[in-house]
């Protein structure tokens, strides 16, 4: 059975505690155990001792309502402890999948002009092929007179010459053109 402290058994047993003391734990009517809570040590009494010794008589109605209430603190306690580490996690993994959910998007819309590109391509190549098979076919370039580009290249050593005499004179004469 449940576990509770000398004062809440001598409450339960409707006596003082300085007479469960005297009367019962002194003379060894009641046995009490020592229980480690919250890292200290308490003594305790079973509520099984109370009823073989005060039979029934015992005022066990409030008593049994705070023992369930410490009990489901306790256990209300590690739940909430719990329940804040899986929301922790849970809050994380949505984290995640939102990121990978954009990721995913990100990677369709980058397809989806990839494909347009590939299209555009394709059409363009479809073109292409069409022009050259419709265009006529392309007439040489005309022959160049090489008398002509030989007159052409005395006049530009010439005008070379003349702009190299030109640099040859100072800064004055040609400023005033002497």
């Amino acid at each position: 059975m449940a576990k509770v402290r000398l004062a809440e058994a001598a409450r339960i047993a409707g006596i003082a505690r300085s007479t469960l003391y005297e009367k019962y734990i002194n003379t060894g009517k009641l046995t009490v155990e020592t229980e480690e809570r919250d890292g200290k040590e308490h003594r305790v009494i079973d509520t099984a001792e109370l009823h073989r010794v005060f039979g029934n008589n015992l005022h066990l109605s409030d008593a049994d309502n705070s023992l369930d209430v410490r009990g489901i603190r306790t256990r209300n306690t590690e739940d909430v402890r719990e329940n804040n580490t899986l929301q922790a996690t849970v809050e994380v993994l949505q984290e995640q999948l939102r990121a990978a959910q954009e990721r995913e998007r990100a990677h369709q819309d980058r397809e989806r002009w990839y494909q347009g590109q590939l299209e555009s391509l394709a059409g363009s190549i479809k073109l292409l092929e069409h022009r050259g098979a419709a265009d006529p076919p392309v007439a040489p370039p005309p022959t160049v007179d090489t008398a002509l580009v030989e007159a052409e290249r005395i006049k530009v050593a010439e005008l070379e010459a003349q702009l190299a005499a030109e640099r040859s004179r100072g800064f004055f004469s040609r400023l005033f053109n002497r």
